[in-house]
């Protein structure tokens, strides 16, 4: 029996989700997906390949219930002929990523070989001399960048210095490592920002969404009772590089009706870059989704109780939380409107079509 890798992952999706989108598979399963690249990285040959793979598991799940297949194979086909550019957005992504890693196993046996050279293939000092100028190359990367104008006369008193004491050069490294700890602290931050818009805009939005809750959690239970959409887009936007995202673009939908009758549409986020991404944002508060936990309702919870409400919803499955009532104020009828996240979710997408 033919077994790829991936194939336990899809078969778990498509038993256990009832709503089963083809492109919700891959962007929930985006490092398996990943993991499974070998050699084919034309994004067309990887789509027909993972495609071919959904409805095969598909036809042997559902061998007793036809019906079943055929309507997966019709929202198949709808799904990579309406999102083409999309999908092909998302493979481009994985291709990279693919790329990109694979890139790090050669430089990893690269190490291993010169690590092979250093421990057998050369006598002792020869060994010694060039781990103390791959040392004095470290040195100086990290006087040229702390201090360009006295890098020279740095750079000479070391050498003078530590010709001949590598234990001192150690300990070198280790103190301008203290010393400029914080910037790096800073620039490990603005790397995972960066490694987040690329997947972004290459179809994976999970790095981002993890991001997104790390600089939420900064934040105390009470300030973010009081939060609302347009907060959640401002905090997106300023983890996005300012040249590269367009906030609240305004387009012209239909030029035959006048305004207010659907002649402009607005997106909350537009982001460039080698692909594009649109964001339609929806801010849920823990508040307004109703529960009957304790025989109360949200809006009767005190911080604690949402606390231990929001730790429910974090273990829940996809399914379960999208069928989660929500309820909301609407301005224009001036009444509450009972919904489910899952309608919330599709009324977003219809917005982005």
């Amino acid at each position: 029996m033919n077994t790829y890798h991936g194939q336990d992952t899809l078969i778990s999706y498509l038993k256990k989700h009832s709503n089963k989108l083809y492109r919700r598979f891959l962007y929930i399963n985006y490092d398996v997906i990943v993991a499974s690249v070998t050699s084919n990285l034309k994004w067309n040959n990887l789509d027909n390949a993972w495609a071919g793979n959904y409805i095969r598991e598909a036809e042997k799940i559902f061998v007793d219930h036809q019906q079943v297949v055929e309507t997966l194979k019709e929202k198949l086909n709808i799904e990579r002929l309406k999102y083409k550019k999309e999908l092909q957005a998302y493979w481009q992504g994985v291709i990279k990523k693919y790329e990109k890693e694979n890139l790090v196993s050669e430089k990893k046996s690269y190490s291993k070989k010169i690590n092979k050279i250093l421990t057998k293939d050369l006598p002792e000092t020869s060994k010694k001399k060039i781990i103390k100028e791959i040392m004095m190359a470290l040195i100086i990367y990290l006087l040229k960048n702390e201090n360009p104008e006295t890098f020279q006369l740095n750079h000479e008193n070391i050498k003078r210095n530590h010709d001949d004491d590598t234990d001192n050069l150690f300990i070198y490294i280790k103190k301008r490592q203290k010393q400029n700890g914080d910037h790096m602290k800073i620039a490990d931050d603005i790397l995972h920002i960066s490694l987040a818009y690329e997947d972004l805009i290459s179809g994976n939005i999970i790095n981002f969404t993890k991001l997104l809750k790390e600089i939420l959690l900064t934040r105390s239970r009470r300030s973010l009772s009081s939060a609302n959409e347009s907060v959640l887009q401002v905090t997106v936007e300023l983890l996005l590089p300012s040249r590269y995202r367009v906030p609240e673009l305004c387009l012209i939908m239909n030029t035959a009706v006048n305004k207010g009758n659907g002649k402009f549409g607005f997106l909350d986020v537009f982001i460039l870059g080698e692909s594009y991404a649109n964001l339609e944002l929806k801010y849920i508060p823990l508040i307004w989704l109703i529960s009957n936990i304790n025989g109360k309702q949200a809006k009767d919870f005190n911080a604690n109780e949402l606390e231990e409400l929001n730790k429910i919803l974090e273990r829940e499955d996809e399914d379960t939380l999208l069928k989660r009532q929500y309820r909301y104020y609407d301005k224009e009828t001036n009444k509450y409107i009972y919904t489910t996240i899952n309608d919330v979710l599709n009324d977003g997408t219809k917005q982005l079509e």
